[in-house]
């Protein structure tokens, strides 16, 4: 099976446009990619439903290209792993400034309702 590279469409909003027709061929190194960039979109959105299924996506799109590669592709899927590894690096920093983001909500959160539970019970 010969990898093809595809660079990942554009929506009229400039957001990478996770082809729809990758369900129906053999997804192209270009999907895996344009799935990255939209799982780093969806988080910058807080959509992170959406991140968890379009890693399920790429998940599954980075299996079905190792299972057939040839040699003559193996440079293409390398350099192209290293790609979806630094979007990972970027998916990594968002999920821990989220995660930091929820823990000073939760203390603010514990902290009220303390003060209320103080208020009352006087």
């Amino acid at each position: 099976m010969r990898i093809r590279h595809q660079k990942p469409g554009r929506h009229r909003a400039g957001l990478p446009k996770v082809p729809s027709s990758a369900c129906l061929r053999a997804p192209t190194v270009g999907d895996v990619i344009a799935l990255s960039q939209a799982m780093i979109q969806s988080a910058r959105a807080n959509d992170w439903d959406a991140v968890q299924l379009l890693q399920q996506q790429r998940e599954g799109g980075i299996q079905s290209l190792f299972a057939k590669i040839e040699p003559d592709d193996r440079e293409i899927l390398a350099q192209a792993m290293q790609q979806v590894l630094d979007y990972d690096r970027v998916l990594v920093t968002l999920t821990e400034e989220y995660r930091a983001d929820l823990s000073r909500q939760h203390k603010h959160l514990r902290t009220g309702r303390k003060a209320a539970s103080a208020y009352v019970s006087l």
